[in-house]
């Protein structure tokens, strides 16, 4: 993990001396995409060589085992403040802003009236909820577990 006493809180703090010898483990999608570490990379003029790719379920587990440094995550993920991760401010403003909301179908709102089950929690209510981010360039991300899967608008 980045240790507080590098002073590293921002992406272009990696561009310091100090962090020239930290360990990536970027998650494969991350490593590929065209608007992941290749852009990143460029956007900031990061010096780091290409990483080999890490399968992210378990970035989590190899940055807590200190066997890399720096992963690729989503800022939201419970699993930032479980394993007391500092996320590092985008002050490129690299990244597109993502905004989530909630969504039901309308059909199960008018199911659970006619059931009488307005305003439950039911197990099947929660079923029907699905997050959904928008990346401000077309895309929308729809989820019911926590695992992202894009979509594009109008699906």
């Amino acid at each position: 993990m980045v240790h507080a006493a590098l002073g590293i809180t921002r992406i272009s703090d990696l561009l310091q001396p100090a962090a020239q010898g930290l360990r990536l483990g970027l998650s494969h999608e991350f490593l590929e995409r065209g608007d992941g570490w290749p852009a990143l990379k460029a956007a900031y003029k990061l010096p780091f060589a290409s990483a080999g790719g890490l399968d992210h379920g378990i970035a989590y587990d190899a940055i807590s085992a200190g066997r890399v440094d720096l992963i690729d995550i989503y800022a939201t993920d419970a699993k930032v403040g479980r394993y007391k991760l500092r996320v590092l401010a985008d002050d490129l403003g690299f990244f597109p802003k993502y905004d989530a909301v909630l969504l039901m179908r309308r059909s199960v709102d008018a199911g659970f009236c006619r059931a009488g089950s307005c305003g439950s929690r039911s197990r099947s209510s929660r079923a029907a909820i699905t997050w959904c981010r928008h990346d401000g360039n077309g895309t929308w991300d729809w989820d019911r577990t926590g695992a992202p899967r894009t979509a594009e608008r109008g699906s």
